[in-house]
């Protein structure tokens, strides 16, 4: 667990000849509680003998477990026959890449405002919550602030929606992305 919070990007190792297990789903929800980077590993690979049936197992059963990540990056190995190391460490720096990258305010409005004008929020108490604006105030992982007016009436589903909006349009696929909503203030308003 320490380890954990210490580094941008885990690996967890998994016996792909086996079904991941409870305790392999607990720690990759810590690693993405945490904001990390992960790469799934399944090693063993050379002694499972019906590899594709394996590969849509593993795949599937991590797409439902983890469902708040969506094609986390998994490599499958054999560390006794040395294969697959490569393909391990080019995943890696994949995420590496994602975890840093950095969109402008400009790019996020504009899609904030094609996402507004196809799909606004929903109305609360007859009255409509007005998205301001969207930055991005933090990498490793991504995070963004959505300014608007009333942030505690904004339903869990649009939340979702602009989140997997966000990872969908600028390609963050397969990395912890974090959305803040907060309450813009109001200029008009004397202090």
């Amino acid at each position: 667990l320490r380890s954990i919070k210490f580094s941008d990007i885990c690996v967890l190792l998994v016996d792909a000849s086996q079904n991941i297990d409870k305790q392999d789903l607990t720690i990759a929800r810590m690693i993405i509680g945490e904001g990390r980077g992960i790469v799934i590993g399944a090693n063993k690979w050379d002694k499972v003998t019906d590899q594709n049936s394996i590969k849509n197992e593993i795949i599937n059963q991590l797409g439902i477990s983890l469902s708040q990540i969506k094609k986390i990056p998994i490599v499958f190995l054999s560390g006794l026959h040395n294969k697959g190391i490569k393909s391990l460490f080019d995943k890696i720096i994949y995420v590496k890449q994602k975890l840093g990258s950095r969109i402008t305010t400009g790019k996020l409005n504009r899609w904030l405002s094609t996402i507004l004008e196809n799909n606004p929020p929903p109305l609360y108490k007859g009255r409509q919550n007005n998205i301001r604006y969207i930055t991005q105030v933090n990498v490793k992982p991504p995070t963004f602030a959505v300014f608007m007016s009333s942030p505690n009436d904004l339903p869990n589903s649009y939340r979702r929606f602009l989140l997997g909006s966000i990872v969908k349009t600028f390609d963050l696929e397969g990395i912890p992305i974090r959305i803040m909503f907060r309450k813009g203030n109001n200029p008009y308003v004397k202090k």
